[in-house]
């Protein structure tokens, strides 16, 4: 683009402005050819056919301008960048973290960062996608000492990276319970500690005699985790642990 230079401007501020009246509204060839072929350029570059005359809307170049606004947006997110989303249908350019087997050669650029972090596919043409389904996504300790299990984590897929490395997965569990519970003779002030069906249950060999005696006698029990708990929807208990949570779609870019 470029202001006119022919005999009709005025110059003003040193830059040269069409002016009222002739010549100012004869606009000069070379110019106008100029300016038809960068405004159809802008349209063309956002993939647009020009219209015909028959046809004209005159929306083209708004249409291009936000089309190629939203390429160049979308152009700087990396590839593997994962985002929740909120709706179920996925956009174009990205891919819903579900644990599938993509082709390698189809999402190159994506392969090319994740590898075979999440599983190696059929080990030559596919390579598998993260599958965050019911998931929540924890930053990898990368040797912090946050999590203190991270070397036991498993691959989520064969192939995939174990133990403290991106890629790795965790199953659920609940943090190990350590200690003793003092109780009397009467069986019923066990509460929760009483038997399988409660949250715990004892560890020792020592059921008599801690389920017996007076009351002024009381004993000791070591507890562990119970193994058959069954939940309590009065109390909020469930089959796992959990925070208050909303559901969204993972969606990785390709």
């Amino acid at each position: 683009m470029r202001r006119t230079e022919g005999s009709n401007y005025e110059l003003i501020a040193g830059l040269k402005y069409f002016t009222n009246g002739p010549p100012g509204t004869t606009v000069e060839q070379n110019w106008l050819n100029a300016m038809q072929e960068e405004v159809c350029g802008v349209i063309e570059e956002a993939g647009i056919v020009v219209e015909t005359a028959a046809a004209e809307t005159r929306d083209q170049l708004k249409a291009a301008i936000a089309a190629l606004i939203a390429t160049g947006v979308d152009a700087k997110i990396p590839s593997g960048t994962v985002f929740p989303y909120t709706s179920d249908v996925v956009p174009t350019g990205y891919l819903e973290c579900d644990g599938a087997n993509v082709n390698r050669t189809t999402y190159a650029d994506l392969f090319s960062v994740i590898a075979e972090n999440y599983g190696e596919g059929d080990g030559a043409t596919t390579f598998s996608l993260p599958d965050y389904r019911g998931k929540f996504i924890r930053g990898y300790d990368n040797g912090a000492g946050n999590d203190p299990d991270a070397a036991t984590r498993t691959a989520q897929s064969a192939g995939g990276k174990t133990g403290d490395d991106v890629g790795s997965v965790q199953m659920d569990a609940f943090q190990r319970v350590t200690g003793s519970v003092i109780a009397g003779s009467d069986a019923v002030n066990l509460g929760v500690f009483r038997s399988a069906s409660g949250g715990l249950v004892e560890s020792s060999t020592v059921t008599s005699n801690f389920t017996s005696g007076a009351r002024s006698a009381e004993r000791t029990m070591s507890l562990a985790l119970g193994n058959s708990v069954t939940p309590n929807a009065a109390k909020q208990s469930e089959y796992e642990s959990r925070a208050i949570n909303a559901n969204a779609m993972y969606i990785i870019k390709t």
